[in-house]
């Protein structure tokens, strides 16, 4: 992890924060792929910072592997291996039952990457509105319970207590 830069709108909200949600966030950040369920969840423990913010954030202080931008890329190469593959049997470098089965199994595997990137979407999609669901949901109790010093942490607690077992459940 890099360092937190200061003078930051997000790194001075996590200063704020008590040492175990300070220490939740960044681990939650760290760990969860997407910035927007990330930023969905700083925001369920309070953070006023934007959606931009956050996202600036976390590409600056974590490591991420594009594996979205990878399976898209890996679509996009095997159409054009099997454009090519047909161009070629067109062309007669290859005989027609050797293209079919190369192109057979081209086909197959981009059929495969197609489904893996649709369902991740899909889960991603879900997981993201039960989860905005509850920072909604957040964000009106802290409106109007925040003050109440003895009402507060228990429901801070039962939200942070819902978003760890609808995340859970969620897990793509």
């Amino acid at each position: 992890m890099a360092v937190l830069q200061r003078g930051d709108p997000i790194t001075f909200w996590l200063d704020s924060l008590p040492e175990r949600k300070r220490s939740a966030v960044l681990q939650y950040a760290a760990s969860e792929r997407s910035p927007v369920l990330s930023y969905l969840y700083a925001s369920t423990l309070g953070l006023d910072g934007s959606i931009d913010e956050w996202e600036a954030f976390t590409f600056r202080v974590f490591d991420r592997l594009d594996t979205r931008g990878i399976l898209q890329s890996e679509i996009t190469k095997l159409q054009g291996d099997i454009e090519g593959l047909r161009s070629m049997r067109d062309a007669g470098s290859f005989r027609a039952s050797e293209a079919a089965t190369k192109v057979s199994y081209l086909s197959r595997e981009l059929r495969g990457h197609i489904e893996a990137l649709s369902k991740e979407q899909t889960l991603h999609d879900r997981r993201s509105l039960i989860l905005a669901g509850v920072e909604v949901a957040s964000k009106l109790l802290r409106k109007v319970f925040q003050s109440d010093g003895a009402t507060w942490p228990a429901i801070e607690s039962t939200l942070e207590a819902a978003w760890a077992d609808v995340s859970e459940r969620h897990q793509a």
